[in-house]
């Protein structure tokens, strides 16, 4: 089946902004837990309402554009989707393709289980969470727009791989949804964009879990931090700082940093700026 003429202005336009939208293409990973990023018009127009699977997703403005960005769960299966777009009133349809993608699983041995000294603040680990973070991922809010791209929350070295599995004794987990960083104690942990902090979220006794609700559906869930310097219903701009971690005798922390868009989990490094 040949593509139509209106298909092919869209192919064109999209790649004519190239120079001009570096970052929005930038975030268009369409993988399972992966991003869709697509240009839905010129800003100068209304903003659009753009739906995937019934959702309403993020819609911001770019270099002069409207751009839909859309989050894509780890058991997204590859295919076509579409995605509805009310533009005045006047609706139509935008299609993309999820691509297969193969994440690393690894076998384990089994070993004897260590306990954990209270430096290491990702005990429990932050996955441990998600049958409680899960429902918080409906939170949305209207706003401004999310400025893209997002900062990691800390300056430190990801120590898991996103989407990754284990094999231990014959049983495979679940995958990584989140990443999570070894940083220095002291380090300062930031907001990773502007947005509100909806709720402060206890975590054992290892501190709290912030949950900053960045607006229309994007969310970020970092910690647990053992001091947390901001309040619930705080507006925060990108690199606030939420917390900083304290000095001890431990040689590093580990902070985690978990991220729904439009419900899903997805890899929060793809929304991050390149190096």
């Amino acid at each position: 089946m040949g593509i139509n003429i209106r298909t092919w202005i869209l192919i064109i336009g999209f790649f004519s902004v190239h120079a001009h939208a570096q970052s929005v293409l930038d975030l268009h990973h369409p993988i399972p837990g992966g991003s869709v990023a697509l240009i839905l018009g010129s800003s100068g127009t209304p903003r659009p309402i753009a739906k995937f699977g019934g959702r309403q997703v993020l819609v911001t403005r770019h270099d002069n554009n409207w751009v839909a960005l859309l989050g894509l769960p780890l058991d997204t299966v590859p295919g076509r989707y579409i995605v509805s777009v009310t533009d005045n009133d006047e609706a139509e349809i935008r299609d993309f393709v999820v691509k297969p993608h193969r994440y690393r699983v690894k076998q384990v041995a089994q070993q004897r289980r260590r306990r954990e000294s209270s430096t290491n603040p990702m005990h429990p680990p932050l996955a441990d969470l998600e049958a409680m973070l899960l429902p918080m991922t409906s939170q949305w809010s209207e706003g401004p727009g999310v400025e893209f791209p997002l900062r990691a929350p800390v300056n430190g070295r990801q120590i898991n791989e996103f989407g990754s599995r284990q094999v231990k004794g014959g049983i495979l987990s679940k995958p990584v949804d989140y990443a999570e960083f070894e940083t220095q104690t002291d380090a300062h942990v930031r907001s990773p964009a502007r947005g509100r902090v909806h709720e402060l979220i206890n975590f054992d006794d290892s501190g709290e879990i912030v949950f900053i609700d960045h607006g229309m559906g994007l969310l970020s869930f970092i910690g647990p931090l053992p001091r947390v310097r901001v309040k619930v219903g705080e507006t925060v701009a990108k690199s606030t700082v939420l917390g900083v971690l304290p000095q001890s005798g431990a040689s590093s922390f580990r902070v985690g940093w978990l991220v729904s868009l439009n419900q899903a989990f997805i890899n929060p490094m793809l929304l991050v700026e390149r190096r």
